[in-house]
């Protein structure tokens, strides 16, 4: 399971737009659990996700306010 975390802006030019990103976490892991199911495997995998970007979010309006 992975994931990425980048706080990104769009530069809009005529016809097209450029994505200027910081990539503020990531995560590779293996799973230690033995699934039967996928929705399983996905429902762990979005409760880390969610985790960390709650963190995130936290730790931004910290440091911004």
């Amino acid at each position: 399971m992975g994931y990425k975390i980048i706080i990104a802006n769009k530069s809009t030019k005529e016809n097209n737009f450029i994505i200027y990103g910081n990539l503020i976490y990531w995560s590779l892991t293996k799973s230690k659990r033995v699934t039967q199911s996928v929705l399983a495997l996905e429902i762990y995998g979005i409760v880390g996700r969610v985790n960390m970007a709650i963190t995130i979010g936290t730790t931004l309006k910290i440091i911004t306010d």
